[in-house]
């Protein structure tokens, strides 16, 4: 799942759900391979997304009665209600994770009354690097937990930190560990649950892979043709559609952020519609020709004075060959959305201050970029 605030890039936008609290908890853990967690329930796999869903699954409805109505029903609705007005009960997050800290709290509406809650937090408050983000139903009762992408698309942001090579800077520590330092005594009922809930295995596999994918995504991008638009010592990729709004606004920013952090800014046109296509094929050709022309054209692309239509004879000029340049980059950043469904542009990658690959689909925030290599 991609949840994106005002770092949101092209073709990032959420899919139609289903109107029911079992298709948003399916929405919500595509992609990250999850857990979803209930008070009273051991953890089970969310399905994937091609799954079927066997009827007997589904919730029935029985016919109406002064008896039938259970307990558990009424005071789950009752909760989202209060929550609904008051925030949301996050008791299972403190019970499960007792050394977390929350930092935010967004209310993720998906219309008809249907919504959950997008926690930003630490899992460790001691540690900065724990941070991420986790997903409550309505009520409080049920806790999603990892997904690959936060709310301002930062992919996969789960540090991996080899055996050997120094002090774990897990994001999710693991619970029933950190629940036996308290003072506050655990039911032996609550710690088996706690037990069953150790995401920890699966932390450190999808870390182990965010770590394997970044540093493959990174290095088909290396090799791609490039704009360079300004000088220095830290290397900046960013494939880029000419139509995208998003990607007009890191350009803006460009200048700045490459003064303020020693960045050389290398721009990748793709294309992610038709529309598109022809303009960044005319980028990619007009600076293969004339590297001044091809700087002042991306310029008028991406600060929105460049209008096609004064421009046809070119772009009908355009040859197949011409359109084949910007096929290789095409290509690299199709096999990143394979990889992580719903990714937008601009599609930034750069390697921080410890030569660790960061990966990001929108316009990374200034804490983002504070990562890189002092000058």
């Amino acid at each position: 799942m991609t949840l994106i605030n005002d770092g949101k890039g092209q073709a990032g936008k959420r899919p139609k759900l289903k109107m029911t609290i079992l298709a948003i908890a399916l929405f919500v853990g595509i992609g990250g391979g999850a857990y979803f967690w209930e008070k009273s329930t051991s953890a089970r796999a969310i399905p994937a997304q091609d799954e079927v869903i066997a009827p007997d699954m589904a919730p029935s409805l029985p016919a109406p009665s002064d008896s039938i109505v259970s307990a558990d029903a009424t005071a789950s609705a009752e909760n989202a209600l209060v929550a609904a007005v008051h925030g949301p009960d996050t008791s299972l997050i403190q019970r499960l994770m007792p050394a977390s800290e929350i930092r935010s709290v967004d209310k993720l509406d998906f219309g008809l009354g249907t919504y959950v809650w997008e926690i930003d937090m630490l899992a460790n408050k001691a540690n900065p690097q724990s941070s991420g983000f986790v997903y409550l139903s309505a009520d409080g009762t049920k806790l999603l937990n990892g997904p690959l992408m936060d709310k301002r698309s930062r992919v996969m942001p789960l540090p991996y930190v080899g055996e050997g090579t120094g002090p774990s800077s897990t994001p999710l520590p693991d619970s029933s560990h950190q629940a036996s330092e308290q003072i506050t005594p655990v039911s032996s009922a609550d710690a088996n649950q706690e037990n069953a809930f150790n995401p920890q295995p699966a932390i450190d596999a999808q870390a182990k892979k965010a770590t394997y994918q970044r540093d493959q995504f990174y290095a088909g991008i290396s090799h791609l043709n490039y704009i360079s638009t300004t000088q220095g010592s830290n290397v900046v990729y960013v494939l880029f559609d000419p139509l995208c709004a998003h990607c007009g606004r890191l350009y803006k920013q460009s200048t700045a952020i490459a003064s303020a952090y020693d960045v050389e800014f290398r721009w990748i046109p793709i294309f992610i519609t038709e529309k598109s296509y022809p303009i960044a094929a005319l980028i990619q050709k007009i600076h293969s020709e004339n590297q001044s022309m091809g700087l002042e054209i991306l310029d008028q692309v991406l600060t929105k004075q460049w209008k096609a239509e004064d421009h046809i004879m070119e772009i009908a000029g355009l040859t197949e060959a011409d359109y084949e340049q910007v096929k290789p980059a095409g290509a690299v950043f199709y096999s990143i959305t394979r990889e992580v469904p719903g990714i937008g542009t601009p599609f930034v990658m750069f390697k921080n201050a410890d030569n660790k690959v960061e990966a990001f689909g929108g316009v990374p925030l200034a804490t983002d970029w504070a990562s890189l290599k002092k000058k």
